[in-house]
């Protein structure tokens, strides 16, 4: 009697182990681009951390690059593009950036943009393209490449086409 008595006593102590302790839910930062994403939290207590937070402000930008154009499959000339200036940063979306309005999708430290269209009209030269931007990103570096191709045309009804690459260093 005495062994049945103690089966029961750890059956029902074993049952109460199984019922729901009434413990409050798990908290932490529920929003997945976070960098301290918790996957197991339900309850979002306010401490996700947005690493774009560090890009967002005014960069100091410098660009090196050359266009080259071609007339009959030729090249015919070269020209220096770039610059010095600055350039404002923005969060944009859940996992974006706006570098002067241009959208970058942000992939680990990678930034990359849809291709955008490029004009430019000078000294009587129309230039009609395609420009595409690529780069890679640290706290206080980012690194663009821009590519751009396109046709050109002139006032003397004479037409070719050009390809430019510009690499971008920002900087805080």
């Amino acid at each position: 009697m005495k062994r049945l008595s103690y089966f029961v006593v750890m059956l029902a102590f074993g049952a109460t182990m199984l019922l729901p302790s009434g413990c409050k839910k798990d908290t932490g930062c529920t929003d997945p681009t976070a960098t301290n994403y918790d996957p197991s939290a339900f309850e979002d207590d306010g401490s996700c951390v947005d690493d774009r937070n560090q890009y967002v402000g005014t960069w100091s930008v410098n660009g090196i690059g050359t266009i080259y154009t071609y007339y009959a499959g030729e090249l015919v000339g070269t020209a220096p593009w770039g610059g010095n200036g600055t350039s404002n940063i923005s969060k944009s979306g859940k996992n974006g950036l706006l570098i002067d309005d241009i959208y970058f999708r942000i992939d680990g430290n990678k930034l990359s943009s849809d291709p955008s269209p490029y004009t430019y009209t000078n000294e009587g030269v129309n230039m009609v393209g395609t420009t595409l931007m690529s780069g890679t990103l640290s706290p206080n570096h980012i690194t663009l490449i821009v590519t751009m191709t396109g046709s050109w045309t002139n006032s003397h009804e004479a037409s070719g086409t050009f390809y430019g690459e510009m690499t971008m260093t920002l900087t805080k």
